[in-house]
């Protein structure tokens, strides 16, 4: 544990990174975001990435969970990564005592960010490794559809206030629940987790549990709810689930995409201080046909900029990379909709998709072409694209850098290669429409065209689910499936 010293003012602080010093970030007199500042001043790039990370752990060798797990001490102090959900778990007293071994294992690293623990439901009599568990000593209580079924507010936040305190007392502090989507569709298996089809209901409901286990506000008592599956996981197509190919989309019956928000727009009345996407593709809704967690159109419209969202934003588990299960079977990512990419390059798209915080340069190579992902955010959304012609990938094509972008008239771009072989190409052209507008987003179809840049089919979809625009159609869907 870091030592508990005095300033010399007699203000006592935790000396986080073993200094002696009482540093802005460890003072408990400044306001949450002036430590916050400091403290993200003194990480590393390193330590930034990993703080971004939400891995998983157990609390030893566990028959309930035949996946190969780093130890705590490697994630933490080697990788350190400080968010985990919780697998199967132990008792109430072996399950707190670990928690503070965790958390001493935080401390001692170079500026002692301590540990946040997270789980899936654990009050319910489900018990699926990927969904829900049962065990450890919990309180056994109804599933979110029993919750629902009273249609009682009072008595559902009453019932997630008792949770809260038992999840807070073995060091949990992030519930990975409630689930807001909609049962909409009877053949799904998940209906049991959702807080029913009743629109109306379950955001009553839904707000009423949120408010339980965090209070009217984030504070010393509360349990962090991520929600989820944003903007609705309920109406899977044909009931397949979205762990499964199968379930790689979502259909909104009857177009009831905004009915499928309402509980969500509950959750954000409540405070909801996480948003879980979904892994699905939203078809058929007007928004980019690739999985929730990389689509701009999902994150940063309806959730950041509509319901003005500013809290954290964690993708689905393992929506990037897969699990292996040695000697069972292997779990591919649920990547849905950019399958062909590389880790990489999914996880620089789920990174504008979040919303892009920092100016930025980011070099990408997507089927045959190089993209480099300027961002220019000021107070949030600007985004330009530049596409350099495939030909010239691989043979000394450079993005311009930010310097030449000096002294160009306002509404004008340029793309250029320095590969001779391809005679130099450049072009400047003026932007077009809502791309001149302050904040608003730049076309890569208007940068292409004006550039006479030439780039694939499936690489152009891609960057422009980032800029706003769809030019491609969905995979065809059975029209008595979106009746």
């Amino acid at each position: 544990m870091p030592a508990e010293l005095r300033h010399s003012d007699g203000t006592p602080f935790r000396d986080l990174n073993h200094n002696g010093t009482m540093e802005p970030y460890e003072d408990p007199r400044l306001p949450v975001e002036d430590r916050v500042e400091d403290l993200l001043g003194r990480m590393t790039l390193a330590e930034k990435a990993a703080l971004m990370c939400h891995g998983r752990m157990v609390t030893g060798p566990d028959p309930r969970i035949p996946i190969p797990m780093p130890t705590g001490a490697e994630l933490i102090t080697e990788r350190g990564v400080t968010h985990f959900a919780m697998m199967a778990v132990p008792d109430a007293r072996t399950m707190a005592e670990w928690n503070n071994h965790v958390q001493d294992l935080a401390a001692a690293g170079r500026l002692g960010i301590p540990v946040t623990l997270s789980s899936d439901p654990r009050h319910g009599f489900a018990s699926n490794p990927a969904t829900a568990h049962a065990g450890g000593g919990f309180s056994t209580g109804p599933e979110p559809i029993g919750l629902a079924a009273t249609d009682d507010p009072e008595l559902v936040e009453e019932y997630a206030r008792l949770i809260g305190r038992e999840l807070c007392a073995v060091g949990i502090r992030v519930a990975i629940h409630p689930m807001a989507d909609l049962a909409t569709e009877p053949r799904w298996a998940r209906i049991s987790g959702t807080f029913g089809e009743d629109p109306q209901r379950a955001a009553r409901t839904i707000g009423a549990y949120i408010r339980g286990l965090q209070g009217a506000s984030i504070g010393k008592g509360s349990v962090a709810c991520m929600t989820k599956h944003f903007p609705s996981g309920g109406p899977q197509y044909r009931g397949e689930d979205s762990h499964f190919a199968a379930g790689r989309r979502l259909v909104y019956p009857g177009g009831a995409f905004e009915q499928h928000l309402t509980p969500f727009e509950a959750a954000f009345a409540a405070g909801t201080a996480q948003i879980m996407p979904t892994y699905a593709i939203p078809s058929g809704s007007g928004l980019a046909e690739v999985g929730a967690n990389f689509n701009r159109d999902v994150i940063t419209g309806p959730l950041r900029e509509r319901y003005g969202f500013d809290g954290v934003i964690c993708t689905d588990f393992n929506a990037i990379t897969g699990t292996e299960i040695p000697g069972l079977t292997t779990f591919p990512p649920r990547n849905r909709g950019v399958e062909e990419l590389s880790v990489a390059e999914q996880v620089v798209l789920t990174l504008p998709a979040a919303k892009v915080r920092h100016r930025q340069l980011v070099e990408v190579r997507a089927s045959a072409a190089t993209v480099a992902l300027h961002a220019t955010v000021p107070d949030a959304q600007g985004i330009t694209l530049l596409a350099v012609h495939p030909r010239a990938v691989g043979r000394g094509a450079r993005i311009v850098d930010e310097a030449h972008w000096q002294g160009l008239p306002d509404g004008h771009t340029r793309a250029t290669t320095t590969d001779p072989g391809d005679r130099g190409t450049r072009a400047t052209g003026p932007a077009r429409g809502a791309d001149t507008e302050p904040g608003g987003l730049v076309s890569l179809l208007t940068r292409a065209r004006a550039a006479h840049v030439h780039v694939g089919t499936r690489p152009l979809a891609l960057y422009d689910q980032l800029t706003g625009t769809r030019p491609f159609t969905p995979a065809p869907i059975d029209p008595k499936d979106m009746r």
